[in-house]
């Protein structure tokens, strides 16, 4: 007896994101840069690693939250610094690859000048920040790594680059910015 396949019961989803819209094959860092840099709502992979990326920055501030608390440092120490050097270790893969794929961008498509023009800008350099101070704190006296603990709450930056919310946010701040500073702004701008 033959097997009837049933057709299904919506339609297939048209959605490839390993080619581009012209329907040319993504080499792997054009991959990566559009799931760093240009996530697709429709893209599983690159919700996948916004919801990883965001879910450790989270875990990551909490744990050194809970980490100033003395009883729970006694603890729980083994725990958060695990969850330290893994989230160290995904934010700086994160930052390496970002490095690595900003070349696909025009504006910075140079292989030194590109990603040394890419690594000055804000959001780049909350990256790093986040990541850098751990880093030099292994490799200084421990009395400055309660300067450097203070740094690392630049983890909750990186949100931003995640936050629809902010983004527009930051948008609309930037538009009344300009708005009250037109020599034509009236006195509604001296009220917010």
């Amino acid at each position: 007896m033959a097997s009837r396949i049933t057709p299904p019961l919506h339609e297939p989803v048209t959605y490839h994101p390993r080619h581009d819209a012209a329907g040319r094959r993504l080499s792997l860092k054009e991959r990566v840069y559009g799931i760093l840099e240009q996530p697709d709502a429709s893209d599983p992979i690159a919700k996948l690693w916004n919801l990883v990326i965001v879910g450790a920055i989270v875990v990551s501030t909490l744990a050194l939250i809970a980490e100033t608390v003395q009883s729970v440092h006694r603890q729980f120490h083994p725990i958060l610094r695990t969850i330290e050097f893994a989230s160290l270790g995904l934010f700086g893969a994160e930052y390496v690859m970002r490095l690595w794929a900003i070349t696909c961008a025009p504006r910075f498509s140079h292989p030194l000048f590109g990603r040394l023009r890419f690594a000055i800008t804000p959001l780049a350099l909350i990256d790093l920040l986040a990541i850098a101070p751990a880093l030099v704190a292994t490799r200084v006296d421990l009395r400055f790594l309660r300067v450097a603990r203070l740094a690392r709450v630049l983890r909750i930056l990186k949100l931003a680059r995640y936050s629809q919310a902010w983004a527009s946010s930051a948008v609309s701040y930037d538009a009344r910015r300009k708005s009250c500073s037109s020599p034509s702004a009236s006195s509604s701008c001296s009220s917010s």
